[in-house]
Order: structure tokens, then C-alpha cells, then sequence
């Protein structure tokens, strides 16, 4: 996935290096992006699951990345032991904190402390042109918090802002929110 998600990119112009470490608990790869001098990260693995797409590490942080996510170390910090011995490495290390270009944030799906009715609307948008989920961001680490605390809660008061449509399940990765609707 990372290496045709950079030659894509590459050929659309837009610079995309290959990162590499460890996701739950395992070798990794994903990508670093630079759209207009603004450098985040994009790991397009795990945004495809098998029974819906998510946008959750498209265009993140590194403080995003890293909840999850953990780098192998630079060429330069490894001896020459760990090299000729086969250790894993990055060749360059750019810092990546660039907000405001993620998914949620182009789209407003972004949940605040008090946001219930806002979700409602894109819940009203999203089941009107044929969708059957959507996803949103904690903007803050409070709201997630808040959410972790009294995920029924939270659900009950976005359910109450819809008429027809029925909360049928979540989901939480991160720092996201995916609900489920019929």
C-alpha cells in the first residue's frame, strides 16, 4: 500500500516519502506527505478495513501517529554492528505537525464537548446520499474523554437530534469516532 500510494503521489507531483516502524507490534510502513510546504502523515493500510473505509490516519500529526504507531530509528543513530546486523531504519526524519488539512477538519466532522447537533446534521447528510456511517474527530483530548467516560451518553444525545435514523453501533480508533446508522 505505501509504496503505490507514493508512486501516486510522485506522479501527481506531490512529494511522499516511505516511513518505516512498528504498528501493533509489528513492521510497518507508511507514508510522510508535503502538500503545499505543509508535511503530515498518511498510513493507508490501516485506513482500508474490511467493512469500511476510515480516514483516520490520512493527513495526521506525528502526535497522532505516534498513539499507535512507533519509528524505527534514523541510519545515522545505529552503529555499524546494528547495520550489517540488519536493523530496521529511517533514512531522514522530518517533523510532521502540520492540523487543519485532516479529513474531518476539509469536512466539519469535528466533535467538540458540546457538538451533538452538528454530528446529527452530517449523520442527516451522509444517510441521505446512501451512506450507512460516518466518522468524526475529537477535537480536543477532553471530548474523547468525555466520550470514554459515557460512550451511551454521548450516543444518546447525538440519537436524540434524529428523527428516522437509528445509531446502530460504534466504533473508536484513536482519535475518531465512527457511528453506524440505519
Amino acid at each position: 500500500y505505501s509504496r503505490a500510494f507514493k508512486l501516486l503521489c510522485n506522479r501527481a507531483g506531490i512529494e511522499c516519502d516511505l516511513v518505516t516502524g512498528k504498528s501493533e507490534g509489528e513492521g510497518h510502513m507508511w507514508n510522510r506527505v508535503n502538500i503545499d510546504r505543509k508535511l503530515s502523515y498518511v498510513d493507508v493500510t490501516w485506513n482500508d478495513r474490511a467493512e469500511y473505509r476510515t480516514y483516520t490516519y490520512f493527513n495526521i500529526t506525528e502526535e497522532q501517529l505516534k498513539f499507535d504507531h512507533s519509528f524505527f530509528p534514523l541510519l545515522n543513530e545505529l552503529s555499524q554492528e546494528e547495520i550489517s546486523g540488519g536493523c530496521s531504519f529511517n533514512f531522514t526524519y522530518k517533523e510532521c505537525t502540520y492540523t487543519g488539512n485532516t479529513y474531518y477538519e476539509k469536512t466539519g466532522r469535528v466533535l467538540w464537548l458540546d457538538s451533538f447537533g452538528t454530528a446529527a446534521e452530517k449523520i442527516k447528510e451522509t444517510y441521505k446520499s446512501g451512506g450507512s456511517y460516518t466518522e468524526f474527530m475529537f477535537e480536543t483530548e477532553d471530548a474523547r474523554l468525555l466520550f470514554e467516560r459515557d460512550s451511551n451518553g454521548f450516543v444518546a444525545k447525538i440519537q436524540s437530534s434524529l428523527d428516522n435514523i437509528y445509531i446502530s453501533g460504534y466504533a473508536q480508533e484513536r482519535d475518531t469516532l465512527i457511528l453506524f446508522f440505519k
